[in-house]
């Protein structure tokens, strides 16, 4: 069976293209459908790297950004659903990119039965927490430290508790934590870098 026999409504694998800002977004209706069968209240995944891309003659820096799914099998890797190259790497670009995959998941499922993950990691970095707190949640992240504190203190409300968690990567957090401390002195054992990361 071909995917055109499918009946298809979301057409093709490359999905948005632009020079400026530049980039090119992909994904196509089975990995839309697989996004809505198992995002909802599970864990996603999205990164970005620049070390499997070439820097252009021009010097402009590309990053391959990919979201994806937990796989439903346990020790099995992640699955891509959706992935973009972009030169620009901004909270409205990395925004513009998921509510563009979502709103294509929209068309095929209506907007009331739209997957929430409850938690989407990242590698702490600052765009991709915003960018999943504004998708999901409507929030920023001053919205969300209110919410996070509701939380913590036993004082929050059932839509409190059933958006979507920003995660960033303790390993991330770790290593930035060594390098900061690192400016200050070479000195540090593993254990103390473990210790400062909490």
């Amino acid at each position: 069976m071909s995917l055109t026999s499918l009946n298809t409504k979301i057409k093709g694998f490359i999905q948005h293209i632009s020079l400026i800002p530049s980039y090119v977004m992909y994904w196509n209706e089975s990995g839309i459908r697989l996004w809505h069968q198992v995002a909802k209240n599970n864990i996603v995944f999205w990164d970005a790297t620049g070390s499997i891309l070439k820097t252009r003659l021009d010097e402009s820096k590309y990053l391959y950004y990919e979201l994806a799914l937990a796989n439903p099998t346990p020790k099995e890797p992640t699955i891509p659903v959706a992935s973009m190259i972009s030169n620009s790497h901004d909270t409205p670009q990395i925004h513009y990119w998921l509510s563009k995959f979502r709103l294509e998941e929209k068309k095929l499922f209506g907007h009331r039965t739209a997957a929430f993950p409850r938690q989407v990691n990242s590698n702490r970095s600052l765009v991709f927490l915003q960018s999943a707190l504004l998708e999901f949640c409507g929030e920023t992240i001053d919205t969300f430290r209110s919410r996070a504190w509701r939380i913590l203190n036993g004082t929050a409300s059932t839509a409190d508790l059933r958006k979507t968690i920003p995660h960033g990567c303790l390993s991330h957090t770790m290593k930035n934590s060594k390098n900061c401390v690192n400016l200050i002195t070479n000195q540090i054992s593993s254990m103390e870098c473990t210790c400062l990361a909490f």
